[in-house]
């Protein structure tokens, strides 16, 4: 992995096998991100989990095969990693939904802006079952 930063800026290249959670994760440790937006990233993901939430629980789907990331977005909050993307196959069909766990498949290239004065926090909602995002001013 190769990864610089630039005012609230970080960009990284992920390499091919890199499990992509756990490279985020030295991100947060690397540049110190407490409350990040992950703003895009592409590349292609194999060995991956989505999960789409039917208002109750995930439902999720493993895929092994390789496809495109054409999309990927999310959070970090207080360490935790959010992240939904949106990949394709060979048949150029879309498949996305909330992203459980990758693997880099080729190389992903990543954009993370860091906040330093919104705070980032998750917090357990009874209503909806989830942990879900708190912001907050620090």
């Amino acid at each position: 992995m190769q990864s610089a930063a630039e005012s609230d800026m970080i960009v990284a290249k992920l390499d091919h096998g890199e499990d992509l959670f756990g490279s985020i994760e030295k991100l947060i440790e690397e540049h110190g991100l407490e409350s990040a937006l992950v703003l895009s990233g592409i590349g292609m993901l194999s060995d991956f989990t989505l999960g789409y939430f039917n208002q109750k629980e995930y439902e999720w789907k493993h895929i092994e095969e390789p496809m495109e990331l054409v999309s990927l977005h999310g959070s970090i909050a207080g360490g935790s990693i959010h992240l939904h993307c949106a990949v394709v196959g060979p048949d150029h069909m879309v498949r996305g939904g909330h992203l459980k766990e990758a693997r880099v498949c080729v190389l992903n290239e990543l954009v993370i802006r860091r906040l330093d004065r919104i705070k980032l926090g998750r917090g357990h909602n009874p209503r909806s079952g989830l942990a879900e995002m708190t912001v907050g001013q620090g």
